[in-house]
């Protein structure tokens, strides 16, 4: 549990000290249950890092995704709001009544974004994928859900 503590605060300190610079960045919640943060190393490549909360214990998570595309949903002058979609890949590390599950996933998402100004914008997305978790007696193959909902700061 000391490792992924340490894990946790070396993504953030790491994912902090590099937002001075960042072309964009946002914080999220959804589900899985937690909070997270994303910084895009371009304008459709982004890495993610999660700390999730599950019924017995929690756990940490991180992905990197491709945006494909954007579609302007309204085209107001001069922050559209946007539907964008994508691919992404993600692994992570939860540990459930001291049972460690370490998972590894792809997946499909879309979602939409709205603008306030140049700086801020709200984004909503859904994923979903096949997912496949190792643990002490095991594996495990299912479908695995993603949802978000942040701000986006540019």
């Amino acid at each position: 549990m000391k490792k992924a503590l340490l894990a946790v605060f070396a993504f953030a300190a790491l994912a902090f000290a590099g937002l001075g610079s960042a072309q964009k960045f946002s914080v999220y919640t959804g589900y899985p249950f937690g909070i997270g943060g994303m910084y895009y190393l371009s304008e459709n490549l982004r890495v993610d890092g999660t700390v999730m909360i599950v019924p017995g214990g929690f756990g940490v998570g991180g992905g990197v995704d491709m945006i494909l595309g954007k579609i302007p949903v309204v085209e107001q002058d001069p922050f559209p709001i946007n539907f964008y979609y994508g691919v992404g890949g993600s692994a992570g590390f939860v540990s459930v009544l001291n049972v460690g599950v370490f998972g590894v996933g792809a997946n499909v998402f879309g979602g939409l974004e709205y603008r306030f100004n140049e700086g801020l914008g709200i984004f909503s997305e859904f994923g979903v994928g096949p997912a496949l978790g190792f643990y002490p007696s095991g594996m495990i193959f299912t479908l695995d859900y993603v949802g978000r909902f942040g701000l986006n700061f540019y």
